[in-house]
């Protein structure tokens, strides 16, 4: 499907490439908002730091019943 636009010059817009088009935008759009989804995911999943065990901790094991 072509369409024309004014008498002095014309404008052809293929309405199949214009449909490839916008989809391409669709698929775009969607793919950085699942990115920005997966990056709070993975945010809110931190584990928080913690200390370090002492040095004596593992050190005595008590092997009498």
């Amino acid at each position: 499907m072509a369409l024309t636009v004014g008498n002095s010059g014309s404008v052809h817009v293929d309405s199949g490439n214009a449909l490839e088009i916008k989809g391409a935008q669709l698929a775009k759009d969607q793919m950085e908002l699942e990115g920005k989804m997966a990056l709070e995911l993975i945010q809110a999943a931190a584990v928080p730091e913690v200390n370090p065990p002492t040095v004596s901790s593992g050190n005595t094991i008590n092997i009498k019943a």
